[in-house]
């Protein structure tokens, strides 16, 4: 405690507010955690999808399957609308390059080459966020009396962002 006047009173935390306040916390944590691990869990597989890029077409013939474009479209432009000058990479007949066009000959422009270092950092840190969200559901339900808290939470968690996405 430090007093800087002579007269002045130190405020004292009593140990019973500070639980009181430690427990309160802790209670909000768990609620907005599992309200938003839905999403959490959504973003950090479609954000892992996308840095393998297993959500593009490329030359050869891959063709992305349908839910996979979908989610991409959801994780990046929030809308399962098609911007109004292309079609869905899902519904183009053939991929936005010819085959004749390459990707490029000799080593990509300074800056422009993967990391791969780097992108396995983020691909690790998105499995290791999808891992521990799962295991905050998981101690939810074990760490609260009223389970049916952590499932209206998880529901609602689901539901409204797809309420949103369909409006």
């Amino acid at each position: 405690m430090h007093i800087t006047e002579p007269n002045a009173k130190a405020e004292v935390v009593s140990p019973k507010s500070k639980a009181s306040f430690l427990n309160r916390a802790r209670q909000l944590h768990l609620y907005l955690g599992a309200f938003f691990a839905p999403s959490i869990l959504f973003f950090s597989f479609t954000g892992s999808i996308q840095l393998l890029g297993v959500h593009q077409a490329r030359p050869g013939g891959y063709r992305p399957p349908v839910w996979v474009a979908r989610l991409a479209e959801i994780h990046k432009r929030q809308s399962l609308a098609t911007p109004p000058n292309r079609s869905p990479l899902m519904d183009r007949e053939k991929p936005p390059f010819g085959p004749e066009r390459t990707l490029g000959t000799g080593a990509p422009p300074p800056g422009m080459k993967p990391n791969l270092a780097l992108k396995g950092f983020f691909l690790l840190m998105s499995i290791a966020l999808f891992a521990t969200t799962c295991l905050g559901i998981y101690m939810s339900f074990k760490y609260i009396g009223r389970r049916i808290i952590v499932w209206a939470l998880l529901i609602a968690g689901i539901a409204i962002p797809s309420l949103l996405l369909m409006t």
